[in-house]
């Protein structure tokens, strides 16, 4: 599926309310189109939904939007692998209030950079592919010993994972 508008991973908390209950999820990634909220919540596809969003250093910005698309918590065919929760497409009044701010983000965004330091390829292996699974837009870099993890290290690095079982001097 091609999206229309480019996204980027973003964490903010939304609260929301169902007929029955007050919500509160955090997103996942957004784009100028909408975003996805992590959320067991059984909402509708086609649902109007209204979110608070808590903007750190900005305050509270409501915005409506509809539920495009969900994902359960239990696997479906054709469905791309991830956590349960709701597709958001925000509502046309959106874009020419917060289109720019939401362009700005996605565009100066450069992305995540991991490195996983570990002795055991299996082990350093797996690490990478969980961080992936959480992580999807992150680039994971892979080092087996103390030598290569500082040769990588010279670039800009957001997190380190080090296997602290294994002599890092190799």
């Amino acid at each position: 599926m091609q999206r229309e508008h480019e996204r980027m991973p973003y964490s903010v908390q939304a609260a929301f309310r169902t007929p029955s209950s007050f919500l509160v999820a955090y997103s996942v990634n957004l784009s100028r189109g909408g975003l996805f909220l992590e959320t067991s919540a059984d909402i509708p596809t086609g649902a109007l939904i209204t979110l608070d969003l808590d903007i750190p250093n900005a305050g509270q910005i409501s915005l409506n939007g509809v539920v495009a698309w969900r994902r359960g918590s239990e696997p479906t065919e054709g469905q791309p692998d991830g956590p349960p929760g709701l597709g958001i497409e925000f509502a046309a009044d959106v874009a020419p209030v917060l289109g720019g701010v939401i362009d700005t983000l996605v565009s100066t965004f450069h992305g995540v950079q991991i490195l996983v330091l570990s002795g055991d390829r299996q082990d350093r292996t797996t690490l990478a592919r969980s961080i992936k699974s959480i992580i999807s837009t992150a680039e994971v870099l892979q080092a087996a010993d103390a030598s290569v993890a500082t040769t990588l290290m010279s670039g800009e690095i957001d997190l380190a994972v080090i296997d602290i079982d294994f002599d890092v001097e190799g």
